[in-house]
């Protein structure tokens, strides 16, 4: 979809190597390919629209978010180890759930390319870079005690967490995940080019995505205060 120096276009993407090697991402491929042909061949000719969602987080007013996703399950782990990894490259373009659904249901309201010519391609995300993991870490010292550790070290004190822990902590089903994520031999840790996206488009059909403002503190402390409640 681009190189990291330009910004992915609100288009559908035509070369397959648009998507990374994870069937995760090739499936969105072909997901958009599917409703390109829906949208230009069947009786849903300009009724389609393709919407590419980015990191979507707890909601902005209580910070309550999926227990299912990976990053709640990772700051809930600081109750198992008192720990949590130093992730130096990850930054926060998390995108408030709701802030999502606002901008949704904008966009089904909004005018759009009717004639089936063209699929609508809108990108519902966080376009900034910034704030980075490392400050995430920070605020949240302000509310609980913890040590940084490297991404290694992390995943080997939850490997050698308590099998109690281990039966009834939720995040024990991402073990494999972060293993081959943040355990290799090596100890590198891969780093994900960091994509801008065009929002010409987006912008001028969903008002919620004209101003969303960068993660801060106080967002990041509701959903630490929930994710403390309540996993």
């Amino acid at each position: 979809m681009g190189s990291t120096d330009d910004p992915v276009s609100e288009a559908i993407a035509h070369d397959p190597s648009a998507a990374t090697s994870l069937g995760y991402s090739r499936s969105k491929w072909v997901a958009e390919h599917i409703c390109d042909r829906a949208n230009k061949q069947t009786q849903l000719r300009g009724r389609v629209s393709v919407f590419r969602v980015g990191q979507l987080s707890g909601d902005s007013h209580r910070g309550t978010w999926n227990t299912n996703e990976a990053w709640p399950m990772m700051l809930s782990t600081v109750k198992l180890t008192k720990t949590l990894p130093d992730l130096a490259n990850e930054t926060l373009d998390w995108l408030p759930v709701d802030t999502a659904a606002t901008a949704m249901l904008q966009s089904m309201t909004s005018a759009f390319d009717d004639s089936g010519s063209v699929t609508d391609v809108l990108h519902v995300v966080n376009n900034r870079h910034n704030p980075s993991w490392r400050q995430l870490l920070q605020w949240l010292r302000k509310e609980t005690t913890f040590e940084i550790v490297s991404p290694r070290g992390w995943v080997k004190q939850l490997e050698d967490a308590e099998e109690g822990d281990r039966v009834t902590h939720p995040a024990f089903r991402l073990l494999e995940l972060w293993r081959k994520a943040y355990a290799q031999e090596d100890g590198n840790v891969p780093v994900s080019p960091k994509l801008t996206f065009a929002m010409e488009k987006t912008m001028a059909r969903v008002p919620a995505l004209r101003s969303v403002p960068p993660v801060d503190e106080e967002y990041i402390l509701k959903i630490w205060r929930w994710i403390d409640e309540n996993m």
